[in-house]
């Protein structure tokens, strides 16, 4: 791995959504705001347009308003679950704490950054208008993170978007979509979230199929199947693994069962792909055959 490939991965692993960490006395220069926005302004649109527009509030009673606003918008709703759950241990105390934290200061942060688009969304159904800004937004947290900065993408806000409209002067037709309160932050290292890893929720050719792949003169077959243990069960013993020369192996992943399935390439067919074919195949069965039968 190169220095420059380590450090754009320690940015994309350790950009966070920031808010107990926000330095709340420290101001931020202008243009390091500019600078995250050129660059944001870098990622991909709709038709090449250029649609999208970039609000970025200071002035403190505008601020303040704003802040407002947002607890109007459900941030209150946010600081009284928090006093609740404080002290329970439940698996929101620690979450709603932090988001609390920012509904009571967010008037405090040194500039708040609300990324819009020209355009209203028709519900259609089709992306359209969000698929033009949201990587942008992104795209600008990452640039923040970059240069020493902490962000909290937010939308709480969006229930009350046209009290936001009227407080900016944000006319008809542009879309707000996501506020970004922005500061420099109290610390310098932000650990990487808990993920699942790729294997357990990536496809290949079909959904389901979590991976392909092949290990010497084996073929390999992974699918998930969203049915118990005792249906999966059911189907193999229905159509026996040992029928085309596999074998199988069963992983309960919460409420769904992964289906390993694995056997020689020379037992399926000539070539490889023509080995995952079969195995593809067999393992669709058994994944209909259980699901049919939950």
């Amino acid at each position: 791995m190169t220095p420059e490939t380590a450090a754009v991965d320690r940015v994309l692993r350790s950009t966070r959504s920031v808010r107990k960490a926000l330095d709340l006395t420290r101001p931020v220069d202008d243009h390091l705001l500019l600078e995250c926005i050129d660059l944001a302004e870098q990622a991909p649109t709709g038709g090449n347009i250029s649609s999208r527009r970039w609000m970025v509030v200071r002035d403190p009673a505008i601020k303040s308003a704003l802040a407002d606003i947002y607890r109007e918008a459900g941030g209150n709703g946010i600081i009284q679950l928090a006093e609740r759950l404080r002290g329970t241990g439940h698996a929101s105390e620690r979450v709603m704490d932090s988001g609390a934290y920012l509904a009571e200061r967010l008037h405090e942060v040194p500039a708040i950054v609300i990324a819009c688009i020209w355009g209203v969304h028709d519900n259609s159904g089709k992306p359209g208008l969000f698929d033009s800004v949201l990587q942008a937004a992104w795209s600008f947290c990452l640039a923040a993170r970059a240069r020493g900065l902490g962000t909290a993408w937010t939308t709480l806000h969006l229930t009350k978007a046209d009290a936001v409209a009227e407080l900016l002067g944000i006319p008809d037709g542009v879309t707000q979509v996501v506020l970004l309160p922005v500061a420099h932050t109290t610390k310098q290292e932000f650990r990487a979230a808990e993920r699942r890893p790729a294997r357990d929720i990536t496809y290949v050719d079909h959904w389901g199929h979590v991976v392909l792949e092949t290990g010497g003169d084996a073929a390999v077959v992974e699918v998930d199947i969203d049915a118990p243990v005792r249906a999966v069960n059911a189907a193999l013993e229905s159509v026996p693994p040992a029928s085309i020369g596999a074998s199988v192996d069963l992983q309960p992943i919460g409420r769904r069962v992964r289906l390993r399935v694995m056997a020689p390439v020379a037992s399926l067919g000539s070539t490889v792909s023509e080995a995952l074919a079969a195995l593809g195949v067999y393992a669709e069965r058994i994944r209909s055959a259980a699901q049919q039968d939950r």
